[in-house]
């Protein structure tokens, strides 16, 4: 029921031209689809949330939906998103330092950091084993 209303609130956002909030509208709607099993869908969503914050200009919605999809791909094994996308963003932040969403989304850089380095040292010892495991 959840996930249909907010579909249904898209809509409505989109029929009555209302957008301020349709970056976070879709945001939500592309995690619940990811929380309900439908990881690709969600994906999708989320993407093209990220895309109608980055048309508005709209920094808080971006980082926000970044996050999220970051979030997503992190869970999916990716940290290329989140190193690549959403460091440059969370970094040009000179404002917000403060705000949940900002400290989200360093703490998500924290853990893929960590994740990105794990995985390093991993390749590092299995090609000094000569790649014997």
């Amino acid at each position: 029921a959840g996930r249909a209303e907010i579909v249904r609130a898209v809509q409505l956002m989109r029929s009555q031209g209302e957008h301020v909030h349709l970056p976070e509208a879709l945001r939500l709607h592309g995690w619940v689809t990811w929380k309900l099993g439908d990881v690709a869908e969600g994906e999708a969503i989320l993407q093209r949330s990220v895309d109608v914050a980055v048309e508005q200009g709209a920094r808080a919605w971006h980082l926000r939906t970044l996050t999220t999809l970051a979030e997503l791909q992190i869970d999916r094994g990716d940290d290329s998103v989140a190193l690549r996308a959403l460091g440059p963003l969370f970094d040009s932040f000179t404002e917000g330092a403060g705000t949940a969403d900002h400290v989200c989304a360093a703490a998500l850089l924290e853990r893929a950091a960590a994740r990105a380095a794990t995985s390093a040292r991993s390749a590092s010892a299995g090609s000094k084993s000569g790649g014997i495991t």
